[in-house]
Formats: C-alpha cells, structure tokens, sequence
C-alpha cells in the first residue's frame, strides 16, 4: 500500500521486467527476483509418490534410433532431475500441473539444443534464432513451474494447519507420555 497526499492509499503493482513481444503482443516476463520464497519441507514428511501418466512421462520415445533419441534421453534426466528440486523447494511435492510445466520445459530446452547443434553445421542464423526462443520459453516454463510449487505449498501448509487430521495427530502426540 502506498499513501497519497490526503490520507488515501492505494496498491500499486510492479510490472516484472523486461517485456517481450510475440506476434506483436507484450508479454510480461517474470523475473527470477520476482518469485515467491520456496516453502521448506516439514520435517519427517516423505515426498509424495503418486504420478499422473502424462505429467511423468515425455512424449518422445528416448530409446528411439533416431538422431533426436539422445536429446530425447537428456530432457527425461533434466525433467526428472528438476521435478526433484521443485519437490524439495515445494515443501515435499511437485503437483502435476508443475510436473507438466517442467515436462514442456525440458522438452524445450532439448529441442532447443538439437535446433542450435543442427545450426552450428548448417551456419543458418533463422535455426539459430528458433533455438534461442526455444530455450527462453523453457526458461520461463522453469520460472512458472517454480511459482506453481511455491504457491500450492503455501496453500498445502494453511490447509494443514486447519485440517482437524493434523489437529488429532497433534493432540494424540502430545498425550503420549503423560499417561502416568
């Protein structure tokens, strides 16, 4: 809230910086300064196991014999890598509109580096430029991914605190002991 002369407030928000255009459009585009502060994991809490089948999987075939498989290979092991940090940022979990974020995110960024290794031969700067708002768009996905994390952890920690599962938990927890 910022005061002005008479009293009165109002809220301003700060638009993230810089702004991109696509097809003619801006685009806000966050700035990692901007993000929420990761939520630390509960103590004792183990990390969630349940997947969705489209959210824990690629879409490409990674054994495949093509020139794409070892790409393919690389943004599995990226995804799976990143989604592990998210859980670990998130409070113990990745939800799965996160996981598909990072799932899009690695496929991005992979493609990106098949599109810039495919330039490199051919000298062609229009491959070089796909490539490059390829991996900007995995970056921003990795940014959206975050916040997502972030956010649905803060809302997982209220909820905890009035579930009455956790009000039991804690009442039978604190009885133990003292029934001398």
């Amino acid at each position: 809230m910022v005061k002005l002369v008479g009293g009165n407030s109002c809220s301003i928000t700060r638009l993230a910086m810089p702004t991109e255009f696509k097809n003619g459009r801006p685009q806000i585009v966050r700035r990692p300064d901007d993000l929420p502060q990761p939520v630390p994991k509960p103590p004792g809490r183990k990390r969630r196991t349940t997947k969705v089948t489209l959210g824990s999987q690629l879409a490409t075939d990674p054994h495949a014999d093509t020139p794409w498989a070892a790409y393919a290979r690389l943004a599995e092991e990226f995804r799976t890598h990143q989604c592990k940090q998210l859980a670990e940022v998130g409070g113990g979990t990745c939800g799965a509109a996160a996981s598909s974020m990072v799932a899009s995110a690695s496929l991005q960024l992979a493609a990106s580096r098949w599109i810039f290794d495919q330039a490199a031969k051919s000298l062609d700067p229009a491959l070089m430029l796909t490539a490059s708002r390829l991996a900007n768009d995995s970056r921003q996905n990795l940014l959206a991914a975050y916040e997502m994390v972030v956010r649905e952890a803060k809302v997982r920690k209220e909820f905890e605190k009035h579930s009455p599962h956790v009000a039991l938990v804690e009442a039978l927890n604190s009885n133990i002991g003292n029934d001398k």
